[in-house]
């Protein structure tokens, strides 16, 4: 029966079961293992494992595999830096970097934390050179990093996802600088080949300057997600995001400053693939973005919790009034720090409501009776709010407001769907 499935049909099927059942597949003939093998070794360096995970250790072993695909040149260099590179011998039945597509850092480091301590040869290799008697040392887990990045971009025909993570300051500690290890990746030979197809990228980031320049050739990239860990005012870094709204999909970005942006509607253009969009303790948005997202079905906005940031109530405003039909979904959270009454501003000012709206989330913050009457009348008839939602969170930093009787007496007479939770 294996034998009857036709070669197209049986990667659909192994396309969609799990990594332990394509370990089973690869085991039934030879041509499920041509099949099977290549969509496994998809998996170990681009799936989000569970860091408890009692099986990792044994998923790190991939490490030793990829020793075996490394060239004679790229093992003797290991070789002279104190690696035992005995229990990985060159000979592979596949080419099993060429198989990646998807490249988590954080998962590549995990596993050399956890693989390289068994093969770092335990005696001084140059008497000179004392630092490679210690199996911790940066160095060479370093060394060991950019040899195994430098083989999977070399022998990769592409990546379709790239993810540069945060990790433990147990691992990150290793290296020289965990951040520049995205530069360096960049600027191997084959970098711009094996980067230039990507479909997903998400980064944290302290330098704007690489990821800048990775996002300014993409083609077909459909989800963005940066998290700048500290605010970062630069003019490139938005550019660079703004010339792939051609394609984006959805786009999520977090401590960005827009403050030195100059941006143009009529240079910006619209961003006319944007479904999904993002917005997590961002400076100085600019009303000239807020007119481009057209085609959006999820906003999500999550103010900074800084004292001197000001809410950004026009963009919001005008994202309200420039989305098309598509718009679903809307998340918005207040940080108890915002005094006056900006919900109400944003609820009596927004000219118009799309009808498709159906659920608008509201995390703390305080709002009149008044203000809820006018954005429910420019959103549904009296009566026939039956299919819209609105949901009111409260954290334990929200400032004390409690709905009044004349709150809900609008709810009921809308006849809108109310939530309340803590």
């Amino acid at each position: 029966m294996a034998n009857k499935i036709s070669t197209e049909l049986l990667i659909m099927i192994l396309n969609n079961v799990r990594s332990q059942d394509l370990h089973s597949s690869s085991l039934v003939n030879r041509n499920w293992c041509k099949v099977a093998i290549p969509i496994l070794w998809e998996l170990p360096l681009g799936q989000e494992w569970s860091k408890s995970d009692e099986t990792l250790r044994k998923k790190a072993l991939c490490i030793r595999t990829y020793l075996s695909c490394m060239d004679i040149q790229a093992r003797t260099f290991l070789t002279q830096f104190g690696f035992d590179l005995s229990s990985s011998p060159p000979q592979v039945t596949f080419d099993y970097p060429s198989f990646t597509r998807k490249l988590i850092i954080s998962n590549l480091l995990y596993f050399i934390s956890i693989y390289s301590p068994q093969i770092i040869s335990q005696k001084i290799i140059d008497s000179d050179q004392d630092n490679y008697n210690d199996i911790n040392n940066k160095n060479e887990s370093s060394k060991l990093f950019r040899e195994i990045c430098k083989l999977i971009i070399n022998r990769c025909s592409f990546l379709n996802y790239f993810k540069l993570a945060s990790v433990p300051i147990n691992l990150s500690r290793n290296f020289d600088n965990y951040y520049d290890l995205f530069g360096s990746i960049l600027k191997l030979p084959c970098a711009q080949k094996a980067f230039e197809k990507l479909e997903t990228f998400a980064s944290v980031t302290l330098n704007d300057e690489p990821v800048t320049k990775l996002i300014s050739v993409q083609k077909r990239l459909e989800n963005l997600s940066i998290n700048a860990s500290h605010h970062l005012d630069c003019d490139s870094l938005p550019w660079a995001i703004i010339s792939q709204k051609g394609t984006l999909k959805s786009l999520r970005l977090k401590s960005m400053s827009f403050n030195y942006f100059k941006g143009k509607p009529s240079a910006i253009g619209q961003f006319i693939s944007l479904q999904k969009l993002y917005i997590e303790n961002c400076h100085g948005l600019c009303l000239s973005l807020a007119s481009s997202f057209t085609q959006l079905n999820s906003f999500h906005y999550f103010h900074s919790s800084n004292l001197f940031d000001m809410y950004p109530q026009e963009f919001v405003i005008k994202i309200l009034e420039t989305a098309n039909t598509n718009l679903k979904n809307i998340c918005l959270e207040f940080y108890p720090t915002i005094t006056f009454n900006t919900l109400s501003a944003i609820l009596n000012y927004s000219e118009s409501v799309p009808g498709s709206l159906e659920t608008i989330e509201i995390r703390m913050g305080s709002f009149s009776a008044d203000s809820l009457r006018k954005f429910f009348e420019r959103w549904c008839c009296k009566g026939r709010g039956g299919n819209k939602k609105f949901i009111l969170k409260r954290t334990e930093l929200a400032q004390l407001f409690t709905l009044s009787d004349e709150h809900f007496k609008v709810i009921e007479e809308y006849g809108v769907q109310f939530d309340m939770e803590e």
